[in-house]
């Protein structure tokens, strides 16, 4: 069920009454470019963890122009939770917070009648929400280690997956010749197999353990296996996101054929995040994978109708022939985000699959994504295709979810010394002559100066005509500070020499010169005060 702005304001009990209708008078603009989730968010953080604070930190306020004390005051608020415990999206919400204020001052531009009178100073700085992009940075640097860690276990995922479909099948085919109220054995567990109770059209299998039995459910069992595995393999060949695979459906499968004949299976992705529908190839591993779901879920030779409740949205879609589908209860129905993260959840526990350090490893539907875009990349796949492929309308997006190995850096840079060696002629791999041997020699050689040393590149000229103080290349020796100060107090009596005879032009260039010499000087400081301090050795 969504709830229209007015009730998204009104749930949080706002006292003053021309605030709240600038609260609803925004949702309801910026509704239009969000879907509900996202605008529920927004609702949360400018009048939950906003203005509600101020409200009750401040009775009787109705404007949102916030003094100074004011302002700070609901930040530090901001900072702590209720528990004690710092909360770690503070940023998220400044930046919520921030965008309000500058997008009704955007607007009063527009419609000065509506918005001009609440174009306000914003509380919010620039600087208040700096460390947003650092938190960004750390995230992303966090979830591509993740995605290293994670990438060598994917195939003992999958096996496991396999594994434990098979074992469920081994289950529900010796349960149907398996005799009525008599022990039966399978992978090593016992059973027992009763008779239905009354008005029960199907058996009742339960394990036997420690002398007591406890229900089997062998059709959900075999459901859930099968749908774990199906599950694992669409996610790690498409990279999609959770919604869009939980919005296949049966008329999602497109076929194309090539002028030559061969035809090509595609996969239509629904428009979801980006609000656009893309097409996807599908590769033999995947082909085999869908054949094998809609079998699965197919009544008599068609896939069963059903709603999807769209969490995003907070909408029931039209009956369609979805393919991620269980049957519960003599219905279909289609399965929802959370009970796939609990189940790729329980398969990693169930495999005991840890990291380095010991501590547990899991997956979570979006790994996948990860995974596999890091995968495209790096084998090669351009990646501004990867990012159409994906759904992704900015490259840096698609940029940020790539995992670089240190082999994958190694070997693209031993690619590229190849590349640049075929590239330039022959002629240039040889041994050097002796005079361009003397001649590479004596460059060295004559880099000494007398404040220390030249770090001008090998076959390059003097730009600066010998005036070293001007030059960057020129590296001070610490040994030279004292030669370095009298040149810079010579340089100070050449200025004064020169005002006094009105050479104005040689004033300019001496003080130019001055100012090289200072940089240089200030480095030279800056370098003894970083030195370590040998202390003298104590004796005892």
């Amino acid at each position: 069920m969504t709830l229209p702005p007015t009730e998204l304001v009104d749930r949080f009990d706002v006292r003053a009454p021309s605030v709240r209708r600038l609260l609803i008078a925004y949702l309801a603009e910026i509704a239009a470019g969000q879907d509900y989730a996202s605008l529920d968010g927004t609702s949360r953080n400018l009048v939950k963890l906003f203005w509600k604070p101020i409200e009750d930190a401040n009775p009787g306020i109705d404007t949102i122009s916030l003094t100074r004390a004011q302002a700070t005051a609901w930040k530090e608020w901001l900072r702590t939770k209720p528990d004690g415990t710092p909360r770690r999206h503070a940023e998220s919400i400044l930046g919520a917070v921030r965008s309000f204020y500058l997008d009704v001052a955007a607007w009063a531009h527009e419609d000065p009648s509506t918005w001009a009178h609440w174009a306000v100073a914003c509380p919010v700085s620039i600087r208040d929400v700096r460390g947003q992009q650092k938190r960004r940075a750390q995230r992303a640097h966090r979830m591509q280690a993740r995605t290293r860690t994670l990438a060598p276990h994917i195939d003992a995922l999958v096996a496991a997956a396999r594994a434990a479909y098979l074992q469920a099948v081994e289950l529900q085919d010796a349960a149907k010749t398996a005799p009525v109220e008599e022990p039966f054995s399978v992978q090593g567990n016992t059973y027992i197999k009763h008779a239905p109770r009354k008005h029960a059209d199907r058996v009742r299998i339960n394990t036997l353990r420690d002398g007591a039995e406890t229900r089997v459910d062998l059709h959900h069992n075999v459901t859930r296996a099968f749908m774990t595995w199906t599950i694992i393999e669409i996610l790690r060949h498409t990279g999609i996101r959770i919604e869009e695979m939980l919005e296949l459906t049966h008329l999602s499968i497109k076929q194309y054929r090539k002028p030559d004949g061969t035809v090509i299976p595609l996969l239509q992705i629904a428009p979801s995040k980006t609000d656009q529908e893309r097409i996807f190839p599908c590769s033999p591993e995947l082909t085999t994978t869908l054949a094998r779901l809609v079998e699965f879920v197919s009544i008599d030779g068609r896939v069963p109708l059903c709603c999807r409740i769209d969490t995003q949205e907070r909408q029931v879609s039209a009956p369609l022939p979805h393919l991620i589908q269980i049957r519960e209860g003599g219905r279909s129905r289609v399965i929802n985000q959370c009970t796939v993260r609990k189940w790729l959840s329980e398969l990693a526990n169930d495999m005991g699959l840890t990291g380095a350090d010991g501590a547990a490893l899991y997956f979570t539907p979006h790994d996948f994504r990860r995974i596999f875009i890091t995968d495209i990349v790096n084998a090669g796949f351009p990646i501004h295709l990867a990012a159409r492929i994906v759904g992704h309308n900015n490259i840096e997006v698609t940029r940020g979810y790539t995992a670089v190995y240190q082999k994958d850096v190694f070997e693209a840079y031993d690619r590229f010394i190849d590349n640049r060696r075929q590239a330039r002629p022959s002629a240039e791999y040889r041994e050097p002559t002796q005079v361009e041997w003397d001649d590479f020699i004596e460059h060295f050689g004559q880099r000494r100066i007398a404040l220390g040393n030249c770090h001008r590149p090998y076959g390059s000229d003097c730009t600066h005509e010998h005036a070293c103080l001007r030059c960057d290349f020129c590296e001070v020796e610490p040994s030279q500070a004292e030669r370095l100060d009298a040149i810079r107090d010579n340089l100070r009596a050449q200025v004064d020499e020169a005002h006094k005879n009105r050479w104005l032009g040689d004033v300019n260039q001496l003080r130019i010169t001055i100012e090289h010499a200072d940089r240089k000087a200030a480095r030279l400081a800056a370098l003894a005060d970083a030195a370590p301090v040998l202390l003298a050795p104590r004796t005892f």
